[in-house]
């Protein structure tokens, strides 16, 4: 199966996943989750949060994970029966564009790096800046290398200047002068009652 334009691995997801874990546990409080309710992660990957979100729902609650990708479902498959969480948490191939359950199955919903408005209410927003002094985590958290590779094959920018770029940012790191900013941000909605 040909990998979605965006696609990142598991081990992305997970380091990054401990990078902004502050920002998840705020989107899982926006959830207003109560124990038996029935969630909804929407591009789950390796369940970076539905065996999180388990813990929330409880034993008679229900967390369905979706991901486009086979592989992160086999992955999150395996880490919730590993949990001992498999009667509580299930997870499936599905496109977020399509999902494959009835409307109003889900008491809440969460998505990250995805994200439709649908006629939602109570929309906020809530920056979160990501400051880091560690380029090898900057180079990996930001994709970096897919996007230089990209550049280069469009002519935005000479490999001359661009290994340029990157001594200059080695050597910035090397004298621990090296920083870097990324914004994230949480967008959480609620369907109208």
């Amino acid at each position: 199966m040909s990998r979605p334009k965006g696609y990142v691995d598991s081990g992305y997801l997970r380091t990054v996943g401990e990078f902004v874990k502050a920002l998840k546990l705020l989107s899982y409080d926006h959830m207003h989750i109560q124990a038996g309710q029935s969630v909804l992660d929407v591009g789950c990957g390796p369940a970076s949060d539905t065996i999180e979100l388990a813990a929330m729902v409880g034993p008679t609650g229900t967390v369905f994970g979706i991901d486009y990708d086979q592989s992160m479902i086999e992955g999150a498959e395996r880490r919730a029966r590993e949990a001992g969480l498999a009667d509580v948490v299930k997870h499936q191939r599905a496109d977020s564009a399509h999902l494959p359950f009835r409307s109003a199955q889900f008491d809440s919903c969460r998505s990250e790096r995805l994200f439709k408005q649908q006629g939602l209410v109570e929309i906020e927003i809530h920056p979160f800046p990501l400051v880091t002094t560690d380029l090898a985590f900057m180079r990996q958290a930001t994709v970096i290398d897919e996007t230089e590779r990209i550049a280069r094959a469009e002519g935005v920018i000479t490999e001359e200047k661009l290994n340029h770029w990157r001594a200059e940012l080695k050597d910035a790191d090397d004298r621990g002068l090296f920083f870097a900013v990324m914004l994230q941000l949480l967008a959480v909605g609620r369907k109208p009652s």
